[in-house]
């Protein structure tokens, strides 16, 4: 209804009516978080604690197909795929893990991408075999390749790869894996700067690679794009792609982000202050849950690769790294292992994501806009909270507004700031038995987060400019 030429949502959190700016959000979205074992390295300990503080179910591996079959072309866990079994083992809370096929094998196609029937087959039989030894496979997602339009695991190395060879090696994979877990969702394409205008996309469309999948998967990055540097243009070029598959009548599949970040290496080029970095994290992870149509998200990753500052690849984490830690050892050889020591320190978009990333993930129960501002509560049945932040960073627009609650006494706390994070100001200006009325300011293009008691209810939130 209307009131005051303002959009009022209200309704009983009971009820959980899932709204997010009047679509109606069929499931809560996917929230978790890149880790390497299958690429030998990690770290247990810290994966554990990130597992507990979170609440997330899932982490996202590769699975190397070189590591997996022998040069005899016998397939088991061996290397990295054994290292990413017995840590899963001991991550028994991670109920939906994302496993990637990925990358050549000597024996197929030069080591490179398949392109042949004979390698299509070949990956089909890997991913089918291996798939079944790995824990909660038949929860998981199955992921086929990882950036194969960038050209990752060709031999020679090249930046590119083919959208034909891709659709008829996942039109064999898919089916196979299908058979083996039918409970799984099976991921095509992990793309990665599919520019321009989602060229790699379009072609997987009109080849069919979506028909035989349940859902498109892509990388989303733009921390080399100057001003446009964050999360506004990354959640465009997701609405953009969104149209397109609409306009192909692949609208009911969804699109799951598999990697999205910005780097905080402090030399060398595209580097992203650190506080910046959590503030574009909260921005996209209230933008996405708001948009029924993105199935999960996974931020890349969990732990930095290195500590040289002027390596961009090795700053991507959600925890820095003080010194090289790696579990391999360790958990191949007993299960359970002991733990480690975390040899790493929280940034702040670790508190963020630990803090807040799976209540929001929840979707909104209850949203409102006025303008360019908008709001949404989260509430998980323990936690409630409400979220404020404006459509468009640039240019700021809305920096002010008034929040009215229904319910929601005993005040009110940021959990944004409670990890050092500036989010905005806010100050109750009434209150009544019936609700409370805030007034806020937005700072810069951050949003602003305020938590309510548990015991207390909320039972409609407006929005004011």
């Amino acid at each position: 209804m209307k009131k005051q030429g303002k959009l009022v949502l209200k309704a009983a959190v009971a009820a959980l009516a899932m709204l997010a700016f009047g679509q109606t959000v069929a499931q809560p979205m996917e929230v978790g978080v890149a880790v390497h074992f299958g690429h030998n390295r990690g770290n247990l300990a810290l994966t554990q604690d990130f597992v507990a503080k979170s609440g997330f179910v899932s982490v996202r591996s590769d699975v190397s197909w070189g590591m997996s079959e022998n040069a005899s072309g016998v397939l088991g866990l061996r290397d990295g795929s054994l290292l990413l079994r017995n840590a899963m083992l001991q991550l028994p809370t991670v109920t939906r893990p994302v496993y990637i096929f990925a990358y050549g094998n000597a024996l197929y196609d030069g080591g490179g991408q398949p392109s042949t029937p004979a390698g299509y087959a070949a990956y089909s039989r890997f991913t089918s075999t291996i798939l079944p030894q790995l824990p909660n496979f038949n929860s998981s997602y199955v992921e086929l390749w990882n950036e194969w339009n960038l050209g990752a695991g060709t031999k020679p190395a090249v930046r590119t790869g083919s959208v034909v060879d891709y659709s008829a090696m996942v039109k064999v994979a898919a089916p196979a894996v299908r058979k083996v877990a039918p409970g799984a969702k099976i991921l095509v394409g992990a793309l990665a700067d599919d520019f321009p205008d989602w060229t790699f996309a379009k072609g997987m469309l009109s080849q069919g690679a979506l028909d035989v999948a349940d859902g498109l998967s892509v990388h989303i990055y733009n921390h080399c794009a100057g001003t446009k540097v964050g999360s506004d243009e990354a959640m465009g070029r997701l609405d953009a792609l969104r149209g397109y598959m609409v306009a192909a009548g692949k609208g009911a599949k969804p699109i799951y982000v598999t990697e999205f970040g910005w780097p905080s290496n402090t030399a060398g080029t595209c580097g992203v202050p650190e506080m910046d970095g959590a503030l574009y994290t909260v921005r996209f992870l209230l933008e996405a849950s708001t948009r029924n149509w993105l199935g999960g998200i996974w931020l890349y990753e969990l732990l930095e690769g290195g500590l040289d500052p002027a390596d961009r690849e090795s700053h991507f984490g959600a925890y820095r790294m003080t010194e090289i830690p790696n579990s391999r050892d360790a958990v191949l050889k007993a299960t359970p292992i002991l733990p480690e020591v975390t040899a790493a320190a929280t940034k702040p978009i670790g508190c963020v994501v630990t803090s807040v990333a799976k209540l929001i993930g929840n979707r909104p129960v209850l949203t409102s806009s006025a303008g360019a501002l908008r709001s949404a509560l989260y509430d998980d049945g323990t936690r409630r909270m409400v979220a404020l932040w404006n459509a468009s960073t640039k240019p700021l627009v809305a920096p002010t507004g008034t929040l009215n609650v229904t319910g929601g006494k005993g005040g009110a706390i940021n959990p944004l700031a409670l990890c050092g994070v500036a989010g905005g100001s806010y100050v109750q200006k009434s209150a009544t038995a019936t609700g409370t009325s805030f007034g806020f300011t937005l700072k810069g293009g951050a949003p602003l987060l305020l938590e309510f008691p548990s015991s207390t209810a909320i039972t409609g939130i407006e929005v004011r400019e």
